[in-house]
């Protein structure tokens, strides 16, 4: 694996991390369960795939990846307060060994 985009190095150069970003849901859809189904399966491909933990992007503005989430047994493992050139967003980056 590698990392996807220029700048970015949330694989650390690790062959056992799988990485998770960039996950939306359509907002007609949003509330009914669909991200937790789409975070399930990256989980348990993940798993599949041997990896030993999964990590996870997001934005401090999204306050609704965040609990979700958290109320799936992820931890936050980093805070990002420059995470993205240009925006007033910090990146965040949730774990959960697998």
């Amino acid at each position: 694996m590698r990392a996807i985009r220029r700048g970015w190095n949330l694989l650390e150069g690790r062959s056992d991390l799988a990485l998770l970003y960039d996950l939306r849901v359509d907002p007609p859809h949003r509330g009914m369960g669909v991200g937790r189904i789409l975070v399930l399966h990256a989980i348990e491909w993940s798993r599949r795939h041997g990896s030993a933990e999964m990590r996870v992007e997001t934005q401090d503005t999204n306050v609704a990846a965040c609990r979700l989430y958290r109320a799936m047994g992820l931890s936050l493992h980093s805070i990002d307060e420059h995470g993205y050139e240009g925006l007033a967003e910090a990146k965040l980056i949730f774990e959960l060994a697998l």
